[in-house]
């Protein structure tokens, strides 16, 4: 399998697999950050905690997923895309 780089101009638009890919992806990446959140109260019977302790990891997560967003996104108009494209 080879892997493509596209560089897209004004009037072209992302292949429909990839954009679909991508799609799953964020929702995915997202969606996890809530899972635990229905089953605060068993986590906290299981970790023997308060729930307001176990509501933590909730908050945390939260808390981590936008930082990343706020700093790393940037990145990605500062980084020169032809240094990282050996990952």
């Amino acid at each position: 399998m080879t892997l493509k780089a596209y560089t897209l101009t004004k009037q072209q638009t992302l292949p429909l697999k990839q954009l679909f890919g991508l799609s799953v992806g964020a929702g995915f990446s997202v969606s996890a950050m809530y899972y635990n959140q229905p089953i605060i109260g068993l986590l906290s019977h299981a970790f023997q905690v308060k729930v307001s302790e176990a509501g933590l990891v909730a908050m945390l997560t939260q808390i981590g997923y936008a930082l990343g967003i706020f700093f790393l996104v940037p990145l990605g108009d500062m980084v020169n895309r032809k240094k990282t494209d050996h990952f």
